[in-house]
């Protein structure tokens, strides 16, 4: 049995750019609250940006070179992720064990922004969510 492998060339050239940052900055102040107890201030902020770029482009056999853009294979994309954090924890230090009480909340803003130019949609959806963490 004889198997070849067959390629097929749909002349096409593509181009990708990815980026990505990211930022935290946190703080946290400790306050003796008594005897081998400790009280905690905690606050955070975080940061994170993703980008995706990326255009595709088919052969045009009258240039000569890659210069149709391809609407179907080209897309862009942006991502944020914004979240502020505080909370407050009280440490209680015992000869046998130690425990901590803590409780803590999040204010998140999730941004989305994406170009699709084969539909021609500019879409950008933005959520922002509360949690509480114990």
């Amino acid at each position: 049995m004889n198997i070849q492998n067959y390629f097929l060339n749909i002349g096409q050239e593509g181009w990708l750019i990815n980026e990505t940052n990211g930022q935290t900055v946190s703080a946290s102040y400790t306050e003796p609250a008594g005897k081998n107890k400790l009280l905690e201030f905690n606050y955070a902020y975080s940061s994170t940006n993703n980008i995706s770029d990326k255009k595709t482009y088919d052969f045009d056999p009258l240039s000569g070179k890659y210069n149709l853009v391809n609407l179907q294979q080209t897309n862009f994309f942006d991502y944020d992720n914004l979240s502020n954090r505080a909370g407050v924890n009280f440490r209680h230090q015992l000869k046998k064990f130690n425990y901590q009480l803590g409780l803590a909340a999040q204010i998140s803003e999730l941004r989305n922004h994406s170009i699709t130019p084969a539909s021609g949609k500019d879409t950008t959806v933005v959520q922002r969510f509360t949690n509480l963490f114990p």
